[in-house]
């Protein structure tokens, strides 16, 4: 299915539904499931309760704003 959705550049791959591009393949499957694939999954930080459509936004959000909690068990985090 992605590669009827993308095309191979000679900068990259070239998404045909909304223009964007990426570099290598991987980017491109990350960029087709994050936003052009619903799953229907939110994904909340549970320092700060944003809500997150794909993995790899709360990923990067968590790398981001949340880095010196690094270790911690997020599973076991509760907002006070």
């Amino acid at each position: 299915m992605l590669r009827e959705k993308s095309a191979a550049t000679e900068r990259g791959y070239l998404c045909l539904i909304c223009g964007g591009t990426r570099t290598n393949l991987a980017g491109m499957k990350i960029h087709f499931r994050d936003l052009h694939f619903d799953s229907g999954i939110i994904y909340r930080c549970p320092i700060c309760q944003k809500d997150f459509k794909s993995r790899h936004a709360f990923a990067c959000h968590m790398s981001r704003l949340h880095r010196d909690l690094k270790g911690l068990d997020l599973n076991r985090c509760t907002v006070k």
